[in-house]
């Protein structure tokens, strides 16, 4: 597995756009989902825990294909 830089799920903070920005551009294809599915992960956990995240995750995959 590569080597990627610490995500905060910090939504107050640059923090995740700038080690983003730090990332070879090899590396973003694989980083950036796994970032988007931590914050998913807290934000159901928060806002909708009765939710399944893999279910929750397919639907926004179908979404962003039907675009």
């Amino acid at each position: 597995m590569s080597s990627f830089p610490d995500f905060e799920l910090d939504k107050n903070s640059l923090s995740a756009k700038a080690k983003l920005s730090t990332l070879a551009i090899n590396q973003v294809a694989e980083y950036k989902p796994r970032m988007h599915r931590a914050y998913l992960q807290q934000w159901l956990q928060t806002n909708r825990p009765e939710l399944d995240f893999e279910a929750v995750w397919t639907w926004r995959e179908a979404c962003i294909a039907a675009l």
